[in-house]
């Protein structure tokens, strides 16, 4: 579960985006990630503003004193277009520093969310925020 706050050049919106994803293990031209199946909602305020699912490919540094660094890039699809964005279709780029315990996963990253000039408007939304990840037992 990701929260985030909006974030534009005078600072702060009053606009945050709840995400939940389910994050599989795997590797990415050699080195540790995740793939996620990702819905997000943008709030504006306490009311619903849009809703949107994606996929991403996370990339991670080698896990040191339990701590990671991360990239990801997504892809995802919205309900519908608003005064920053001009299309349904958007892209995800999200920078994260990410803690692993035993059974919680604890990230801060920075997120932008844009449609990759396809269409205008084109501001996207940029956020910083906190996630919670719960691990699933699995067996081997």
């Amino acid at each position: 579960m990701n929260l985030s706050a909006d974030l534009k050049r005078e600072g702060f919106t009053n606009k945050q985006i709840l995400e939940f994803a389910y994050k599989q293990d795997n590797t990415f031209m050699r080195a540790p990630g995740r793939v996620n199946l990702e819905a997000l909602m943008i709030l504006d305020g306490i009311a619903y503003n849009q809703v949107g699912i994606g996929v991403a490919q996370e990339v991670l540094t080698p896990t040191w004193c339990h701590m990671a660094l991360g990239v990801s890039l997504g892809i995802y699809i919205r309900n519908h277009r608003d005064e920053r964005i001009g299309s349904n279709f958007t892209f995800g780029e999200r920078l994260f520093l990410s803690i692993d315990t035993k059974r919680l996963v604890y990230e801060i990253f920075a997120r932008h969310y844009s449609n990759g000039a396809l269409a205008t408007p084109n501001a996207g939304y940029t956020s910083v925020g906190l996630s919670l990840l719960f691990k699933l037992p699995h067996s081997h």
